[in-house]
């Protein structure tokens, strides 16, 4: 309950809302009766109207009894329109302000901190390429750390580099006496290979050069014409036992005629020179074939020739070796795309361990007088050729050789 003791008081109240811009009037009504009014005339038309009704608002003996009060408010349209706008306004103002300060704040943080930033972004582009460029610490203490780590890893980066330079430059010298060394080392191991081959061809061709001066002395001093074709037949084989030692050393050291190389199956060359042995009689009843190269259809780039010798050489080694009876076997592995195996095995008496780094040097036989020890010396040149590899494999029983072959020759 409000109290108000008397009327005079009670218009000074009402008196200071009529300050207020949108307030058209305000009317008091007593029990409803016009009681009193800001303004007695003002436009219906341009305002609205708000009544708020009270019930003994004050009570006192002494005072104006008013037990029903009635308040209308008149609030006008135009000054609420006019009052709203300049809001509007003013609210729109302060956004500007606001979007421009924070523009400013914002330009003046990226100023600060992004210049910073692209610079270390370049800086860091340049190092990638390979200049190794120190950058400025900038003011700013949220990038000192950064930058700072960042110039402490450039400066160890350059002394790892620099070390790194030196042991390169060690090592390139360090290869460059290996490379002096194999150097001189495969010359040395040429000259014993060609004083190796240059002995065992002077000692191959002296015996029937030896032959040959003998038997013709004998022409000279008995004069036998009798005997003149028996010394002549001798000195012929011994000539071309002469002819065909030359043609064999002169095979290994060929290189391949790149124009002879051709497609050839593993399978029907094989065959091939089965037939051919069992047609000469190295493979007689006595001697077993088998193995799995009927079934394969590999296929290699060579000369077929010299892959013939190959083949040839090793059958007729498996056969003096078991002493013209036992089993050889053949057998072709095709599991890789570039390359295909051969194994030649047989149940002779094998090859004895201390002589097992010697058979493929020129001139090492085990066959006594009879061989000339280049049958094995051939077959790896030939191989070695075809950019192929041919290795004695250990076994518990007679003797066995794989040969591996790249299928597309590339000379």
């Amino acid at each position: 309950a409000v109290t108000i003791k008397n009327k005079t008081f009670l218009k000074n109240i009402l008196k200071n809302y009529k300050k207020i811009n949108f307030i058209e009037n305000i009317i008091i009504y007593s029990d409803n009766k016009e009681y009193f009014s800001l303004k007695k005339t003002f436009n219906h038309n341009y305002s609205v109207k708000k009544s708020f009704s009270f019930y003994n608002i004050f009570e006192q003996k002494k005072h104006l009894k008013l037990s029903n009060i009635t308040i209308k408010i008149f609030y006008n349209i135009k000054d609420i329109k006019n009052s709203f706008k300049n809001l509007i306004s003013y609210i729109i103002a302060i956004l500007i302000i606001f979007v421009i300060i924070s523009f400013i704040i914002i330009s003046l943080f990226l100023d600060k901190f992004l210049t910073p930033i692209e610079n270390f972004l370049y800086v860091i582009q340049e190092t990638i390429k390979g200049d190794y460029k120190l950058i400025d610490i900038p003011k700013q203490k949220e990038l000192k750390p950064v930058f700072t780590a960042y110039n402490d890893l450039i400066n160890n980066l350059k002394s790892k580099i620099s070390d790194l330079k030196k042991v390169n430059e060690e090592l390139k010298n360090k290869i460059l006496e290996i490379q002096k060394l194999q150097d001189m080392i495969i010359i040395q191991e040429k000259l014993a290979t060609l004083g190796t081959i240059t002995a065992g061809i002077a000692h191959e061709i002296n015996n029937p050069v030896g032959a040959i001066r003998g038997l013709s002395e004998l022409a000279l001093i008995k004069k036998d014409t009798t005997k003149f074709d028996d010394y002549f037949e001798k000195i012929i084989n011994h000539c071309d036992r002469i002819t065909d030692i030359v043609k064999r050393v002169k095979d290994v050291t060929k290189e391949i005629d790149s124009k002879k190389i051709e497609k050839v199956s593993l399978k029907e060359l094989i065959i091939e020179v089965i037939e051919l042995c069992k047609s000469a009689k190295i493979i007689t009843q006595k001697i077993q074939i088998t193995g799995n190269f009927v079934k394969s259809n590999a296929f290699i780039k060579c000369v077929k020739t010299q892959i013939f010798q190959v083949f040839q050489n090793l059958i007729i080694n498996s056969v003096q070796a078991m002493k013209n009876e036992g089993t050889i076997s053949i057998d072709i592995i095709d599991t890789n795309e570039n390359s295909v195996e051969i194994i030649f095995s047989d149940t002779g008496p094998g090859i004895p361990v201390d002589i097992r780094d010697k058979i493929f040097d020129p001139f090492f036989t085990t066959k006594g007088p009879k061989g000339t020890g280049l049958g094995l010396y051939i077959v790896y040149g030939i191989v070695r050729n075809h950019k192929g590899f041919i290795e004695l494999l250990p076994s518990s029983k007679g003797t066995t050789f794989k040969i591996t072959f790249p299928k597309n020759l590339e000379l």
